[in-house]
């Protein structure tokens, strides 16, 4: 792979990194709202799709931090 093509996959993976950053804060803040949920949320259908939307973030983060680990394997 010549330089050209490094750079540019280096120039996507920081771009991925940016936003593994963002969904870390997005997925921060659900946290912090549903634990901030008055005890009589807790357990409610709002309560679980916060949960949810959490898990699926921090997925998402999981696989993207994937992507960003292979792409340096061949940058």
């Amino acid at each position: 792979m010549n330089k050209v093509r490094r750079t540019q996959i280096q120039r996507v993976s920081d771009s991925i990194s940016n936003i593994i950053a963002e969904i870390e804060t997005i997925r921060d803040e659900e946290d912090e709202a549903r634990e901030s949920m008055p005890e009589n949320l807790v357990g409610s259908e709002r309560h679980e799709t916060s949960e949810v939307a959490s898990d699926t973030l921090q997925d998402t983060i999981d696989l993207l931090e994937e992507s960003v680990e292979r792409l340096s394997e061949i940058s």
